[in-house]
């Protein structure tokens, strides 16, 4: 753990502890949790690797926050990216806090969710990842956190992974969110005026980036980084080609 978690002596309320900015450990009950800049907190604990670990770990960059987070699964860093995408997120932390769970409950004392969304509207979505196969394992611990996140106000998700296509396609264009891949804002500007209101074929969205860009490696980094952005938009639910419709 990145902290020594203290005791929950309440007999029945939950309570959240997490790191302040200071690096010291801080405990509230969940009614005043909810004021919380979650988005912004450290991971509450270590992230370790050991040799033949059959988990991957890494960091993922994100274009939300413009800073690395820690992953300890590929399907963690899927879980990142689909967020990280969601035009609605603002916010993203990882294992930003625990659940301190009441006394008188039976089992594990605490847990440690793995992302926090922030969204636009203020909302907060809290969200557990495991691979389908593992939920029911866990099925306590993840209804006492969707309790939890009900008492607070927040959405509760567990997260097993996206169907294909739209995994493939989403980690395709995920490769272009860096901001270096941008098209100037005129090019953009005249890109989406090209795409007719009723849309049109990426094939033809990538033949006028060519041409107002004037180099085919910038402009088609800089379509999918607009992809990316919401600034196009096209269904991943089927197999990205030059036929997929394009619309504003």
């Amino acid at each position: 753990m990145g902290v020594v978690l203290p005791t929950n002596v309440s007999a029945s309320s939950t309570r959240a502890v997490f790191l302040d900015e200071t690096g010291q450990a801080r405990m509230l009950p969940l009614d005043e949790f909810g004021s919380v800049a979650v988005e912004q907190l450290r991971p509450v604990r270590e992230f370790f690797a050991w040799q033949g670990q059959r988990s991957y770990q890494g960091e993922w960059w994100s274009n939300t926050t413009h800073r690395l987070l820690p992953f300890e699964s590929l399907l963690e860093r899927e879980a990142l990216t689909f967020y990280d995408f969601d035009q609605r997120t603002v916010g993203l932390s990882v294992q930003p806090f625990a659940f301190l769970w009441a006394r008188a409950a039976v089992g594990p004392r605490h847990h440690v969710p793995d992302v926090f969304v922030r969204l636009a509207d203020g909302h907060g979505c809290l969200v557990d990842v495991r691979p389908a196969d593992h939920v029911a394992r866990g099925r306590d611990q993840f209804d006492r956190s969707a309790a939890a996140c009900a008492d607070i106000g927040w959405t509760y998700v567990i997260y097993t992974g996206l169907p294909e296509p739209f995994r493939s396609n989403l980690r395709f264009v995920a490769g272009f969110r860096a901001d270096r891949f941008a098209l100037q804002d005129d090019l953009v500007a005249r890109v989406v005026k090209a795409c007719p209101p009723d849309g049109c074929s990426l094939g033809d969205v990538l033949s006028e980036a060519v041409r107002v860009a004037g180099s085919t490696p910038r402009a088609l980094a800089g379509v999918y980084h607009m992809l990316w952005h919401g600034d196009l938009k096209t269904n991943l639910d089927t197999p990205l080609s030059a036929s997929s419709r394009i619309v504003r």
